[in-house]
């Protein structure tokens, strides 16, 4: 048996036997308890330090500018960095004349019939190239540590700033969540499901294979905790000031996700009900109504028109992010929604399941083969969502619609936070593939709202006796340890395997 499982269910027998002697069953969250809120603080210093060991392992330095080696060599976010500040959106690199003379430059086979270099996975278009990666870390991160430091931040420190960022945001979005999904909050489960949900948000896992892509998924994940945190805290807020503040922030945080990663912009569905919430409310009057619509319009607009600006200028088109001029190992302009990957999509986004080993590193995450697909899917290693047993807190959404206390708009929210999932992965699978780091997309998002399902369910047992719901909470209990394990385990074993391969 793996070490991994072993010492899994030594740790749940344990909990088990303390569950059984201490009622942790009972406990329930009281926010004016200062012992209670004492351990939340310990549980956000735990996942912080977290944070702090991943860097203090993987820290190398950052980086002087002008750079030590050619530009050529530094990473996407580093060249774009170097544009930008000589005035300038493509990357201050010549193209080889060979690209301007094939026929589909952006055909992997045709570039590999002659022997010369070009930039990998960069934008060829119009003679220049550019970068598809957004701009929040540059803009956010690599300007700011530059004119503070005088040094260009390396790919670690910038994973390290996004990773405190999610890491707080998901603390309190939990909280908040729960505060107004779930009647009644049982303190052990929620500081359970804030483990879970940090480890298996996969922003221990970006920081940890820390590169020009994980920087992207880094930022994307922590701006999509923000949004959801600052929406949600809008939804909860009762002074209109409070709500103008909140949808204003929650409104720049989507800036910042379109400018991280343009899909997971599709969580602004996620939000809709509570707008309506407000549109809909007997509460304000229309200018107050209105005010709160243009608190969240507004920078969302200036947003909008400054990443349409910066797509039409370099390709000529508002809704051009570059992806489709990319040099990378297939012709993505070729990419189109298949009939054919949506089972697959389902099976590999969700139900595919990691392995564990009797040796060092004892976790594999598998390598996908797809043999009966006729056209190109790019596959790597991934495992399912699913994977992470707290997941499948998905089945209790009936209880949760079951709720009389619970009204339409929190129904919807977590109707669409469902069907949000299930979209993203089908979209991931026809215009990406399949790659660990793609789960990303539907990670936290699949890890939030099954967790409020589960502690919904839990809480629907609230007037039965003490040994159904010591029953109940144990399996709540085990389903988010288990996925808090998962987690962490893909901090280790993933994409990059950097921790495993420390010298």
């Amino acid at each position: 048996m793996s070490p991994v499982i072993t010492a899994s269910l030594a740790a749940v027998i344990v909990y088990s036997a303390f569950n059984l002697k201490f009622k942790f069953y009972n406990k329930i969250y009281d926010e004016k308890n200062a012992k209670h809120n004492l351990c939340l603080a310990l549980t956000l210093i735990i996942c912080l330090s977290a944070c702090a060991a991943i860097f203090y392992c993987l820290y190398n330095g950052n980086l002087k500018y002008p750079y030590e080696i050619p530009l050529f060599y530094t990473n996407a976010h580093e060249q774009m960095f170097d544009a930008l500040l000589k005035r300038q959106l493509n990357i201050d690199i010549v193209p080889n004349s060979m690209l301007s003379k094939l026929n589909n430059v952006y055909d992997w086979d045709e570039r590999l019939m002659y022997s010369f270099e070009y930039l990998w996975d960069r934008v060829y278009f119009d003679g220049k190239y550019f970068s598809y990666f957004g701009l929040a870390p540059v803009l956010l991160v690599y300007f700011p540590f530059y004119f503070i430091t005088g040094k260009v931040p390396a790919a670690q420190t910038v994973c390290f700033i996004f990773s405190v960022v999610a890491v707080i945001a998901i603390f309190f979005l939990v909280i908040k969540l729960f505060k107004i999904f779930v009647k009644k909050v049982n303190l052990p489960l929620l500081i359970l499901s804030i483990f879970a949900a940090q480890a298996g948000s996969l922003i221990l896992m970006s920081q940890s294979s820390a590169d020009q892509y994980y920087i992207s998924v880094s930022s994307a994940i922590a701006f999509l905790a923000l949004f959801l945190l600052f929406t949600f805290c809008a939804y909860d807020s009762k002074r209109v000031p409070k709500k103008c503040l909140f949808f204003a922030l929650s409104g720049i945080s989507l800036v910042f996700i379109v400018m991280s990663r343009p899909n997971i912009a599709l969580y602004f569905l996620l939000a809709v009900p509570v707008y309506l919430s407000v549109l809909f409310s007997k509460d304000y009057t229309v200018s107050k109504k209105l005010l709160q619509v243009f608190s969240f319009a507004v920078p969302v607009a200036i947003g909008a028109a400054f990443v349409m600006w910066y797509n039409y200028a370099r390709f000529g088109s508002v809704f051009e992010f570059g992806a489709k001029y990319q040099l990378t190992v297939y012709d993505v302009s070729k990419y189109s929604f298949n009939l054919s990957l949506v089972l697959p999509a389902f099976y590999y986004y969700f139900f595919q399941f990691p392995e564990f080993l009797k040796s060092f590193p004892y976790f594999k995450v598998p390598y996908i083969v797809l043999p009966s697909i006729k056209t190109y899917v790019y596959l790597t290693s991934t495992v399912g969502v699913f994977s992470m047993p707290s997941v499948w807190g998905f089945v209790c959404l009936p209880v949760s619609f079951g709720e009389k206390n619970t009204d339409k708009y929190k129904k919807s929210v977590l109707a669409l936070s469902l069907i949000c999932i299930i979209i993203m992965a089908v979209f991931d699978m026809c215009f990406a593939g399949v790659n660990i780091r793609y789960l990303s997309d539907i990670a936290l998002v699949a890890v939030l709202f099954a967790s409020v399902m589960l502690l919904t369910f839990f809480a629907s047992f609230d007037a039965s006796s003490n040994k159904v719901k010591f029953a109940v909470h144990n399996l709540v209990s085990i389903l988010l340890f288990l996925s808090f394990v998962i987690g962490c385990c893909l901090i280790v074993v993933n994409e990059r395997n950097n921790l495993i391969n420390l010298k």
